[in-house]
Parts: C-alpha cells; structure tokens; sequence
C-alpha cells in the first residue's frame, strides 16, 4: 500500500514572512521545496539587507560591492536561523549583516595601518558586540562591552578612536542630511589671496604719490588709455608723461620690494 502523499505548499502571498522561515526551518535541506521556499525567503529579506549597506555607502566602496556583501550575509543569517530560540529574523540577521560589511571594510578596504593590539581588540569588541546585541535584543555600551571581554574600558575606548581611522573617506561620501558631496564643501584655494598683500602694499604706495600722478597711473593701468590722451587729459606732452610713468614705475618697484 503506497504511504500518503505530500502536496507541496508553494510560498503564498497570504503567508507571512515569519511562516515562510518557520516552514523552511522544518523542510530537509535537500528537499526541492526547500530550495524554493530558501529563495523565496531571501528575496522576502534582500531589502534588508540592501537597507543596511545603504547605510555605508559613500565611504570609498561602491553601493552594488556592499550590497552584495550584505547579501551573503542575509543568505548565511537564513540558513544558520533557528525560529525555535524565539529571536526575531531581524534581530538575528541585522547584527549578522552589519558585522559583515564592517569586516569587509575591515579587511579589504583598510588604507591606514594601526597597532596590531588595537585591531584585535577592535574587532573582539566588534565581534562581542555583534554576539551579545543579538542575546540581549538590544546594542550595549563600549563600557558593556569591555567589562564583558575583561579589558580596561579607556583600552577599549583607544583600540575603537583608532580604527576609526583606518579608512581614507571618498570626496563623494554624502555629508549630514543635506545629502551634498564631501568634495562640494571642501574650501579651495582662492587665487586671490597671494595678492591681498601686494595690493595693500600698493595702496600705500599710491597714496604717497602727486594727484597728477595717480591720474596717470590710472588712465594708463585702468583706463588703459594711450599715452597722448593721456597728455592731452593732463595737459603735458606725450615724452613728459612718458617720463613721468618711468618714475613712477620706478619708485613703486623698489617700494614693493622692500
């Protein structure tokens, strides 16, 4: 007599989330609806993922590498979640997933050395942190942490300020909430700024000649008038103003390089 059969349960829309996990955990691994169902729950969960490497984009990776690395992550979280321990898909993946895309900074986009002692203390602190945010159902402090791995909390204080700067930030990491490139904000250089004091110095200057003498400065330097208007403006003839601009270039040459 032929056992009974079993009618496969294909993923409804009608079921939820929670359902779908709980099923799967109950499916053998090798069974095709396993596989099926397995796929259904990462895509039920992929926004998740996609959601928390949003939140390190901007740092000197590209957005499609993180995602990918939270991905296998959240495929990793699925296959090793257990629904009997009562702890929300969630709680249990977020850690799993953020931990994952520190590693990934961590070990493949670290620019700047620090002490050995710093790393691996930062990444037991990273790694305690991951552990016991998932069994307490909420994230600890530095002081918990440290307490919880027996190190000095100000040590524990250090080995995190310097892995903070293990990472070289991108010009195209967005800043705040105003959303705008780090390069957008950066000042630059103004070419102007060397000349502020020779401007000044030649303000001095200038006022230390004859009213005639400005007048000419500026009808040939501003008004960039040729030299017979300028005679005729200033009732002189052309070879005396001539002269008059060869002096006057003169003395403002040796009084702006003294």
């Amino acid at each position: 007599m032929a056992g009974p059969t079993r009618t496969p349960v294909s993923p409804g829309a009608a079921e939820s989330r929670a359902d779908r996990l709980r099923r799967l955990a109950a499916l053998p691994a090798g069974d095709s609806l396993h596989v099926l169902l397995r796929a259904r729950v990462i895509e039920d969960w992929l926004p998740l993922a996609n959601r928390l490497a949003a939140r390190y984009a901007g740092r000197g990776e590209p957005l499609d590498d993180l995602r990918q690395v939270a991905a296998v992550a959240l495929i990793l979280s699925v296959d090793r979640f257990d629904p009997g321990l009562g702890v929300p898909f969630a709680g249990y993946a977020t850690p799993a997933i953020t931990g994952a895309l520190k590693r990934h900074f961590r070990d493949s986009v670290c620019r700047i050395r620090i002490p050995r002692g710093s790393q691996e203390l930062w990444a037991r602190l990273t790694s305690a942190g991951e552990r016991l945010a998932q069994r307490e159902q909420r994230t600890l402090d530095l002081g918990e942490l440290a307490a919880a791995l027996g190190v000095d909390v100000e040590r524990a204080r250090t080995a995190c300020r310097e892995a903070s700067v293990q990472w070289v930030g991108s010009l195209d990491q967005l800043m705040d909430d105003r959303r705008v490139p780090l390069r957008e904000m950066l000042g630059a250089a103004d070419p102007d700024i060397e000349g502020i004091a020779t401007r000044d110095a030649l303000r001095t200057c200038l006022a230390e000649l004859t009213a005639r003498e400005r007048r000419i400065v500026i009808l040939r330097f501003v008004a960039e008038l040729p030299q017979h208007r300028i005679a005729a403006d200033v009732g002189l003839s052309q070879m005396q103003v001539s002269r008059l601009l060869s002096r006057i270039m003169l003395r403002l040459r040796e009084r702006l390089s003294t």
